[in-house]
């Protein structure tokens, strides 16, 4: 019996993806590493990582750095007033030109005018279902599409400013103020709940299937829910919070004295911000935190449990959140091996522990190569069959230990996500007549795959939707359904 990857799912016995996200342990404690960094190179007035590096921003002054301790700095040419990145891509706004503009740029270097939204105190973006969502202080939120092009300008949940956004779960979470609202489209919002009291909400981050809202009331405040719509309060004390940022399987928020770190939401650990830094950002493994004079602190949040998953590796933040969950244990020498393929067996039965299904042993195998399998023995196939998350070849065989492909672990995935197949391309080298194409197209559409997800994956051109699946990938699309 080939069980190369069945330790990704011997913990996941009764649990759904629901389940899995509530039942994280804390991580370790972090150990930060405090620079001295030219005040020219790095500033304080936004830090966001993507495309493989942190890019700072401070006006018309912008650096770059692949591990977010040496930098280099570069002219955009504009007044960047934020930065974050999402959907695949650096976004910013300006008061340059026409004045009110949403900007982006792939690698954070070379910015350009994506839209005119009439917005300038722009909180922050958040991408989900389609659209971009941008926050903004006093006005409420303007909403664009996924092309950037402007949908509507909303005050949203009512008049008065929403100070930050994020999507998690398939809903936009904006705080501002004195509450907490959600809205699936970004256009109709529903107001969750009204913090009592003299509160400011600042900033809310969505991850490890929960949201967590930061502010002050007056000293520090924290709310969290793990639906978006149901919120609970947490009295962390202290200073007043000015944000909260989600990576590597833990929630941080800060303030200029402390630095608060909480892998549930609910359970925090305080720890001193000896620097004052006032912006963090997560990305390639490392947390990065900049402050006014050039104070930089990083701190590296993945690549712990596995040696042979380093915390750049883009499996890594997958990889430890499903072992934080116990739903993986790597192999027996204590290696992961992200790159090795993963068999059709194999991720038929992680697919039906993910969804919480009950094996059935006792049922009918309807494939004519698997009876004896261990797979069909254990009731895995079976389930997988009648949840329709696989379905065969038209000989009749299951073919359980060939390697998975993209393609069919896209369909897998997919179908477990209960979705149903798109039309149109979602991929360069996608032919509309490719059995997998309208799975590739509904899992990209749903965020699946692709930029815009909970980690991206295959976000480039091509699909290659014949070659094998790695245990790395797999992880991550296991993670993305756990939070889709």
């Amino acid at each position: 019996m080939k069980r190369t990857f069945l330790a990704l799912t011997v913990a996941l016995l009764c649990c759904s993806s629901s389940a899995m996200a509530a039942t994280s342990t804390a991580p370790d404690r972090l150990h930060w590493t405090d620079l001295q960094v030219d005040p020219a190179l790095v500033s304080a007035d936004g830090v966001a990582y993507g495309n493989g590096q942190f890019v700072a921003v401070k006006g018309p002054a912008e650096s770059v750095s692949q591990d977010g301790q040496h930098w280099t700095k570069v002219d955009p040419h504009t007044l960047l007033l934020s930065i974050d990145y999402v959907n695949g891509r650096f976004v910013s706004n300006s008061t340059s030109g026409n004045g009110k503009q949403v900007l982006v740029s792939d690698d954070g270097r070379a910015w350009k005018t994506a839209a005119e939204i009439g917005l300038w105190s722009v909180g922050n973006f958040a991408y989900g279902n389609g659209r971009y969502v941008v926050a903004h202080y006093s006005f409420g939120a303007a909403v664009l599409s996924a092309d950037l092009k402007p949908l509507a300008e909303v005050r949203s949940p009512e008049p008065g400013p929403v100070w930050g956004v994020s999507f998690g779960k398939g809903l936009f979470a904006a705080v501002g103020g004195d509450h907490i609202a959600y809205s699936a489209d970004g256009l109709a919002w529903t107001r969750a709940i009204t913090v009592p009291g003299d509160s400011d909400l600042f900033q809310v981050a969505y991850g490890g299937g929960r949201f967590v809202a930061a502010g002050a009331r007056p000293t520090g405040l924290l709310y969290t829910s793990a639906d978006g719509k149901q919120w609970t309060r947490v009295e962390p004390g202290g200073s007043q919070l000015l944000g909260v940022i989600y990576g590597g399987g833990r929630f941080l928020a800060w303030n200029q004295e402390s630095i608060l770190t909480s892998a549930d939401g609910q359970h925090w650990t305080t720890e001193p911000n000896p620097a004052g830094a006032a912006r963090f950002a997560y990305g390639g493994g490392r947390f990065v935190a900049v402050g006014e004079g050039g104070t930089q602190m990083t701190a590296v949040g993945c690549g712990a449990r596995f040696p042979d998953v380093a915390a750049d590796h883009p499996s890594c933040d997958a990889v430890e959140q499903l072992a934080a969950r116990q739903i993986l244990v790597g192999n027996p020498d204590g290696s992961f091996r992200p790159n090795a393929a993963v068999t059709r067996a194999e991720v038929a039965k992680m697919m039906v522990l993910n969804l919480g299904l009950k094996p059935d042993p006792q049922g009918r195998v309807p494939f004519a190569d698997s009876a004896r399998h261990w797979a069909a023995q254990s009731g895995y196939l079976q389930a997988a069959v009648s949840a329709g998350i696989i379905n065969g070849f038209p000989d009749g065989t299951f073919q359980p230990d060939l390697p998975v492909t993209r393609g069919q672990l896209a369909k897998m995935v997919a179908a477990a996500a209960g979705l149903k197949q798109e039309p149109g391309a979602a991929y360069s080298d996608i032919r509309s007549t490719d059995w997998f194409a309208g799975w590739a197209g509904s899992a990209r559409k749903a965020d699946l795959i692709g930029a815009g997800g909970y980690h991206s994956l295959w976000q480039g051109a091509e699909f290659r939707g014949a070659a094998p699946a790695t245990r790395g990938e797999t992880a991550i699309l296991l993670d993305n359904l756990a939070n889709h």
